[in-house]
């Protein structure tokens, strides 16, 4: 936008000392105008559209959060055990290193991820993910599967992940602890 200003004052300046010029900057300084007013429109169309957004991902976390069943964490985090409890398996540190298998949804049940898609585990230090995978596989011991409802404060908050997953987004995973290596 700053090079585009600093074109229309010179047009201007162009337009003062030669008259036939002056049609010319009328035409770009009018396009000019005409373009910016589109552009705030469709800018004040993307916020209504991600206020209504964010609006429905804290209505579902709240509705969410009043199932029977579902636990949530100091910071927000939503989960539930899914089968059996495995009070023997390992319980993972932030610095292991785990093996899962997960599933990730947005709220809607539109899936984004999956390593059972990909029909391979996989594996990664605990310390390399979103802030709800950190603390909501921390709880978790080997051989247990879980479910995660994480508010997008600890997903991946106004950022936009590639096509798959919005700005603001609450997002479902089923993880499925395998290993734990310290």
């Amino acid at each position: 936008m700053k090079h585009t200003l600093t074109a229309l004052a010179f047009a201007a300046s162009a337009a003062l000392a030669c008259p036939a010029v002056a049609s010319d900057y009328d035409t770009a300084k009018a396009a000019y105008d005409a373009a910016m007013v589109q552009y705030e429109s469709t800018q004040a169309q993307y916020r209504a559209a991600q206020n209504a957004w964010d609006a429905g991902q804290q209505a579902h976390l709240a509705w969410n959060a009043a199932r029977k069943g579902w636990n949530t964490t100091e910071s927000g985090l939503q989960y539930r055990l899914v089968g059996k409890a495995n009070a023997d398996g390992a319980q993972p540190a932030e610095t292991d290193t785990v093996m899962v298998h997960y599933r990730g949804n947005l709220i809607n049940g539109t899936e984004f991820d999956s390593s059972y898609s990909r029909n391979e585990p996989t594996s990664f230090p605990l310390n390399r993910v979103i802030k709800g995978w950190t603390e909501g596989v921390a709880l978790m011991r080997e051989g247990e599967t879980y479910e995660f409802l994480i508010p997008a404060n600890l997903a991946y908050g106004e950022r936009r992940m590639g096509d798959d997953i919005p700005a603001n987004s609450a997002l479902y995973f089923t993880v499925e602890l395998l290993k734990v290596n310290p």
